[in-house]
């Protein structure tokens, strides 16, 4: 990782901790049915994002996306469920700012803070984030069953470098 892990910047973004002063923003985001349509838990409910954002606050690994316009998602890393990989990334952004390549331009920031082979879980039916995945030099490896799910998702994996 790079010498501040907590705080990484591209051309348009800062990625940085959770404050406390971005429930608000986070709010607006985890609390829409369209950013969470592929989410198993669905919008989140006040006391689910208080408690999300105060996990988050303590996970180095767990970056606001920042840009012109403020708090517009989340990227972070998190132990792999699938072997491929010791690291698993996933991203959620504001309907606002979809279309933009904020998704791809964060994903590039943090993989190359990384530098280790990561692994992505997204649900088949979630194109926009498989179409990212792919720009990024993610491969499709299999499907993959979690306990609980009606359905697989779909493996992705990128090698380092």
């Amino acid at each position: 990782m790079s010498d501040d892990p907590t705080r990484l910047c591209t051309e348009r973004l800062t990625l940085r901790a959770w404050a406390p002063s971005d429930r608000a923003a986070l709010a607006k985001i985890l609390g829409d049915s369209d950013v969470m349509a592929f989410s198993d838990a669905g919008p989140l409910t006040a006391d689910q994002i208080d408690l999300w954002l105060s996990v988050q606050q303590s996970d180095r690994l767990s970056w606001a996306i920042e840009a012109e316009q403020g708090v517009i998602g989340y990227i972070k890393l998190s132990a792999a469920r699938a072997p491929e990989s010791e690291f698993e990334i996933g991203f959620r952004l504001a309907q606002k700012a979809w279309g933009c390549g904020y998704a791809f331009e964060a994903a590039t920031a943090v993989l190359e803070a990384i530098n280790a082979p990561v692994t992505a879980v997204v649900d088949p039916a979630n194109a926009h984030s498989m179409r990212v995945l792919e720009n990024l030099g993610f491969g499709y490896v299999r499907p993959i069953m979690f306990k609980g799910y009606d359905h697989p998702d779909h493996l992705f994996v990128r090698a380092s470098g």
